[in-house]
């Protein structure tokens, strides 16, 4: 899928994906409004700046992905933002 802009739900969580997904997302899914992302293999990756510019993002779910760091300045820009779950399911 090279050209996703129709996308808007996207789940691919529990995949055991590594962070060569954030190139994919990045900048071509201007629509997207649900990513999640949980419980996949971002050892030693950061959320990409890139992110930021997903403008109708209002849910993102990223907890259990083993990322590190924390959030790009980028993230001021997601003015949708309803719903950030970073932490695991037990606490």
């Amino acid at each position: 899928m090279n050209s996703s802009n129709s996308l808007v739900h996207v789940d691919l969580s529990r995949n055991n994906l590594n962070s060569s997904i954030f190139q994919w997302l990045s900048g071509t899914h201007t629509n997207l409004v649900y990513l999640d992302l949980s419980e996949n293999y971002f050892r030693g990756s950061s959320i990409p700046a890139a992110f930021g510019n997903m403008s109708s993002l209002e849910y993102i779910i990223i907890y259990g992905s083993e990322l590190e760091g924390g959030f790009p300045n980028s993230f001021a820009k997601l003015c949708r933002l309803r719903h950030l779950a970073t932490l695991g399911p037990w606490g």
